[in-house]
């Protein structure tokens, strides 16, 4: 492979790198903001007084169904990404040939499970939270 080839090359794969990198970090960040608003626009419909028993109801049912869905979107986009930076980056190794470079499975996922986790701990509390606490709560 000529050098040229090899650069250019070598400048796709890593700014693929880069991009998949991004694109995990910037779905957590989505889940965060996402949650945010959830959160503090259903408390604030609650907390309005009158909004009626049948709307508070269906908020605190429909709050923890909308928090799974979209975490579990957002866990299967993370994964879906570092799939891509896995390939890409073997590519990069490959590329320069230094096998030092080639990620090791356990250590080269292991902020996506901490996010994954993050993501999937906040389901369980906000779950806990609006079908054991709110309802006991409003009475």
């Amino acid at each position: 492979m000529s050098s040229d080839l090899k650069k250019e090359r070598y400048e796709n794969v890593t700014t693929m790198i880069r991009y998949h990198n991004d694109k995990m970090v910037e779905a957590f960040v989505r889940f965060i903001k996402f949650s945010i608003g959830v959160i503090a626009g259903s408390i604030g419909l609650i907390s309005l007084g009158d909004v009626g028993q049948e709307l508070e109801k269906f908020i605190l049912f429909a709050v923890p169904v909308i928090f799974w869905f979209t975490g579990v979107s957002f866990i299967a986009i993370i994964l879906s990404n570092w799939k891509s930076w896995f390939g890409f980056r073997k590519a990069e190794a490959e590329i320069l040939n230094m096998h030092s470079l080639k990620p090791e499975l356990p250590r080269s996922i292991s902020e996506q499970i901490i996010m994954s986790l993050i993501v999937s701990s906040a389901c369980v509390c906000v779950t806990y939270v609006y079908y054991c606490i709110l309802p006991n709560l409003l009475g």
